[in-house]
């Protein structure tokens, strides 16, 4: 992740200083440079139903604050997959530092681990899966703030006797929705604290994307561990900062990965698991 200089804070003080006399001295705008690090984003899921889906992990790396392109994606990693009940998966290397593997259907409550062997260092990450409610309707409700346009709505009810926290992913005529953009700034996610065994209805996820009429709507429901639902409850409140010269510097968001070689070179990102279950729906009206 990239870290935010004060500059606009800085001007700001020179501006107010200017009435009793000119700022003497140039503040410089350098953010100090650091080596790259790890950036992992780790999902394995299959749906609730118990058939296979493929594990996919994206492995990239950070980029200089000033940095103006994509980030890096990582070549030549060994990756693992362990569910503790036989040998490892590997996961093969594929494009857009993408590594996936072959078929697995995921079992709630089993732990599973991640291993990536990278420049000369060792990550390792674990997470219990999870478990989800299955959606039982996917329909259209219009926008509050545009009523001629339609939303993706479903309804499910939470399973009661355990705690549940789900996310939420969809897809428009078969590409992902991904943030943050004016419509999708936040990362939709919930726990059911409160709503233990209640229906839920009338549920819009990503409430301020408009449906175009024609258009194919995917919604994926996904259970995820206390541990990726924190991560994204942090990650959100990054999102979330206004950009206001006194706010809080944004930090490096800190997931579950950890370096085993120089632990204080600790990766961004996640490795979650968990069972899915998603509806499609086309808009005829």
């Amino acid at each position: 992740m990239r870290a935010r200089s004060d500059v606009a804070a800085l001007a700001g003080a020179c501006l107010c200083l200017s009435f009793l006399g000119a700022c003497e001295r140039v503040v410089p705008s350098e953010v100090p440079a650091e080596s790259p690090r790890l950036v992992v984003e780790g999902r394995i899921e299959s749906p609730r139903n118990g058939a296979p889906d493929i594990p996919r992990i994206r492995i990239s790396t950070t980029q200089p604050y000033f940095e103006d392109r994509p980030a890096t994606p990582v070549t030549g990693a060994v990756v693992l997959l362990r569910d503790g009940t036989g040998p490892p998966i590997s996961l093969v290397a594929g494009a857009a530092g993408e590594y996936v593997g072959a078929p697995l259907t995921v079992v709630p409550d089993r732990v599973y681990s991640l291993e990536i062997s990278w420049g000369g260092e060792e990550f390792v990450a674990v997470d219990t899966a999870a478990d989800v409610a299955p959606i039982d309707s996917l329909y259209f409700t219009p926008l509050a703030a545009s009523p001629n346009e339609r939303r993706a709505t479903l309804s499910f009810r939470d399973v009661p006797g355990r705690p549940d926290r789900y996310l939420w992913d969809q897809w428009v005529d078969g590409v992902r929705l991904r943030g943050p953009t004016a419509s999708l700034r936040f990362r939709p996610i919930a726990s059911d604290i409160g709503i233990e065994g209640s229906a839920v209805s009338g549920f819009a996820p990503f409430h301020s994307v408009a449906i175009p009429l024609g258009a194919t709507v995917r919604v994926r429901q996904q259970g995820i561990s206390r541990t990726t639902f924190d991560f994204f409850v942090m990650l959100n409140d990054q999102l979330a900062r206004d950009g206001w010269p006194f706010s809080q510097l944004p930090a490096s968001v800190k997931g579950n990965v950890r370096n085993r070689t120089t632990p204080a070179r600790r990766p961004s990102g996640y490795f979650s698991v968990g069972r899915y279950d998603d509806r499609t729906l086309v808009r005829t009206r």
